[in-house]
């Protein structure tokens, strides 16, 4: 890549350059399990994403046909004319707004050169993200690294070794190279770490295909993914009115899932890490097991890093109807 350098965060002490083309490049890397961006540049710079459209046309004809294979509706996009048909088209508006695409532009089945053609790093991102932990079988259909050349990258192993590895790669001519790349890395620990790299505008293929493995290498490297609360854990307790008991049990909805630098675990310790739980209040009887209540912010160093909904752990029914009466009167006067 050309002119501008962009400095990533290095290994130990080594550090990683990666230049800004004339063509401005615009990429994302992401952790999918903690959904966090940890580096980004141009990402909402709207370009046009040459064949990677593919991926959104895909998604749209399985909500349409989803009684169709990933594999034969592959075929169909790659034999179809460019041209994306009105009920297709409604299709991909909808599916856009749900993603939270809001800087998109899709006119054509696959690439095309038309100016108003246009998507954002973020966008594919969150498009890449969804269809890889929702839609991984219709992501998989449409992979092909078949046009990234054998001495692409010196990290060559990591672009062909498929169990660990799914991406798009589209040639949209100089400067024009663009790619969504998903690395699925074995952890020591027996775990996963599941990163996507989206790059838009890259000057060739082994720029391309450089940059996603040295980003990715340096995500495995110098961060960490950590579930710090899962889903169902207890986290306190509120107090509940009329009903049967006078204190319901909370626990988290989801898994909390931050990432963070190792460095910084390393030098901030386990101290750095508070929790801060928001319930809405008053709670009363009935109600019901599962029922949102709230929110559960993790903090590291005293800032947000995640946040889960938090529900009723367990059901409390309506108390006697003198509970009820005396909770009524006690809420009255808390009031005032």
């Amino acid at each position: 890549m050309r002119s501008t350098l962009l400095t990533l965060i290095g290994l130990s002490a080594a550090v990683l350059w990666f230049p800004v083309s004339a063509a401005p490049v615009a990429f994302v890397l992401q952790d999918l399990d903690s959904r966090q961006t940890l580096m980004s540049s141009n990402a909402s710079l709207p370009v046009n994403p040459g064949s990677l459209v593919n991926l959104m046309t895909a998604r749209a004809l399985a909500e349409i046909r989803p009684e169709e294979s990933a594999e034969t509706i592959v075929k169909t996009i790659r034999e179809a004319s460019n041209a994306l048909p009105p009920d297709l088209q409604k299709t991909v508006g909808e599916l856009a707004v749900r993603l939270g695409m809001t800087r998109s532009s899709f006119i054509s089945l696959k690439g095309t050169a038309d100016p108003n053609q246009a998507c954002t790093a973020t966008d594919l991102a969150a498009l890449a993200s969804d269809s890889f932990l929702n839609n991984r079988t219709l992501l998989e259909a449409l992979t092909d690294f078949g046009t990234l050349p054998a001495t692409a990258s010196r990290h060559r192993s990591l672009f062909w070794r498929e169990s660990t590895l799914f991406g798009l790669v589209s040639d949209g001519g100089d400067n024009q190279w663009s790619g969504l790349i998903i690395s699925v890395n074995p952890k020591s620990n027996g775990s996963v770490r599941r990163t996507l790299a989206v790059i838009l505008n890259a000057e060739n293929a082994q720029d391309l295909a450089d940059t996603a493995a040295a980003m990715i290498t340096d995500v495995n490297l110098s961060f960490e993914t950590l579930t710090v609360i899962r889903k169902g854990d207890i986290a306190g307790s509120v107090p509940v009115y009329k009903g049967t008991e006078k204190e319901l049990k909370v626990a988290a909805a989801k898994d909390a899932v931050i990432t963070l630098k190792r460095s910084e675990i390393a030098d901030k310790g386990a101290d750095a890490f508070t929790i801060r739980m928001t319930c809405r209040l008053p709670v009363t009887a009935p109600i019901e097991e599962g029922t949102e209540l709230g929110t559960l912010e993790m903090l590291f160093d005293g800032r947000p890093v995640a946040s889960v909904p938090v529900a009723a752990a367990e059901t409390v029914v309506a108390g006697s109807f003198w509970r009820r009466v005396s909770d009524t009167i006690r809420l009255a006067f808390n009031k005032n």
